[in-house]
């Protein structure tokens, strides 16, 4: 069977073989927020799909993180723009022609998907989709050895494209999400919607996340109800829209790059982890200099420190613990969550007197802790909520007869046997240290944590 030649060749994207090559090669070498974020692997990305002039730069900050990393297997999920039907489509032909390389269709994992009815065999889906295509030559280029598994999402439950993610899952498979955010209203309008949608996509809140959000956002909600996706890490990496390219902000479309790693991955590089430490510093040297915190510009920080995630800030003097205050829940900015717990930490735990004195800091140390998602735990039994524990690994928060109490993974390096752990874990929120009852509900988190070095 002949190669599917590329629909949207000489539109979307260069027809010229050199010059495209060399386009999405200088949008992964701009690509510094998601190439400079980290070293892990992302288990999926968010791209846009518009035409390059548009959206490549954006897309390319998406492909910057998973550049670099070995995968054997790619799935692109992308809308249906064109052609309306029921379920997920993949297409019968197994190659495509791009301009600058071929892609490879894993046939078997399609004959696969399609026997256990998890996907139908559609062209008409594909024949004139630009959601998947445009997605191409950036795979074409950065990932030649990869097979490819494209997927255009018709009319369907989000359960049923979570069901498709969770089968597809796996530590050498890529997920690319194509999706564009707002369409065509006012950009003062597009930008309101359009971080609306950033703060779901990171905080995961998906139920209400629907087509005036994003063309893909049955993609975009049916991988984060995944399995695979529910505790994925999401970073966000560049935002912007369409007046850029062609001055109308009356009718704009918003586009967004995302990086969605696994829980237990550690995110930020050091240059970030330094950032963000310096920030908190100084945040706090001003409070006691001047008696109130610096006005803080959030859009003046590199956009994955405007991603929407809990934080802990914890301060030590002389090795023993000097304040320590946090969000359980994304809520904010990460930079801005991390400027008002450093003040807190310092001036407003209830355990300390207050910092008063700008001095003291030279004998504070500052920790950070970033909070991975909560996820509920079922237990029936304290034994049941010891075997869930991991030590060294595992932060929880636990709940009771109205009173509430959490210990960060931090903790451990204490209280390094389990009984003890949840002992204290049980008197931190108030309750008796053998305290047991069937009301108790309990979450566990993970935490990225970095510090101050000598």
């Amino acid at each position: 069977m002949a190669p599917q030649p590329a629909r949207f060749a000489g539109s979307f994207f260069t027809a010229e073989p050199i010059p495209l090559n060399r386009q999405v090669r200088l949008f992964v070498e701009g690509g510094t927020a998601g190439a400079g974020l980290s070293q892990a692997a992302p288990l999926a990305i968010v791209s846009p799909h518009a035409g390059y002039r548009f959206s490549g730069a954006i897309a390319g900050q998406a492909f910057a993180a998973a550049k670099g990393h070995d995968y054997k297997r790619i799935v692109i999920l992308s809308p249906s723009h064109r052609y309306a039907f029921d379920g997920l489509a993949m297409p019968s032909w197994t190659q495509m022609q791009l301009p600058n390389g071929r892609v490879t269709v894993d046939k078997f994992m399609r004959n696969h998907l399609r026997d256990k009815r998890l996907i139908r065999i559609e062209d008409a889906a594909h024949d004139n989709e630009h959601g998947i295509e445009t997605q191409l030559p950036f795979i074409a280029r950065f990932f030649r050895g990869a097979r490819i598994v494209p997927v255009v999402c018709g009319r369907a439950p989000v359960a049923e494209v979570a069901r498709l993610v969770d089968a597809l899952a796996g530590p050498d498979t890529l997920f690319v999400i194509s999706t564009d955010l707002s369409h065509f209203r006012s950009q003062g309008d597009a930008q309101t919607i359009d971080a609306e949608t950033a703060r779901m996509i990171e905080t995961a809140e998906i139920s209400g996340l629907d087509g005036q959000h994003a063309c893909g956002w049955l993609p975009l909600a049916g991988f984060l109800a995944s399995d695979t996706g529910a505790g994925a890490r999401v970073v966000r990496l560049a935002m912007g829209d369409s007046v850029a390219a062609n001055d109308d902000a009356n009718r704009v479309v918003g586009y967004g790059a995302w990086a969605c790693y696994g829980a237990n991955a550690d995110v930020f590089s050091e240059t970030y982890r330094r950032e963000m430490l310096g920030v908190a510093r100084k945040v706090l040297k001003s409070r006691l200099a001047k008696g109130k915190p610096p006005n803080l510009h959030v859009s003046s920080f590199r956009t994955p420190l405007q991603t929407q995630m809990a934080s802990f800030v914890t301060l030590t003097e002389n090795g023993r613990l000097r304040g320590c205050i946090g969000s359980l829940a994304a809520q904010r900015p990460l930079i801005e969550d991390i400027a008002i717990n450093v003040v807190k930490a310092g001036t407003a735990d209830p355990r300390f007197k207050p910092m008063t004195d700008g001095g003291q800091l030279d004998q504070i140390k500052l920790k950070i802790a970033l909070l991975t998602k909560a996820a509920p735990v079922s237990v029936s039994s304290r034994a049941d909520l010891e075997a869930a524990l991991v030590p060294g690994q595992t932060g929880v928060i636990l709940q009771d007869q109205g009173k509430r109490g959490t210990f960060l993974p931090m903790v451990w390096d204490s209280l390094p046997d389990v009984p003890q752990f949840v002992n204290g874990l049980m008197v931190k929120a108030g309750l008796s240290k053998d305290h047991w009852s069937d009301t108790v509900r309990v979450w566990t988190y993970r935490a990225e944590s970095f510090a101050e070095t000598d």
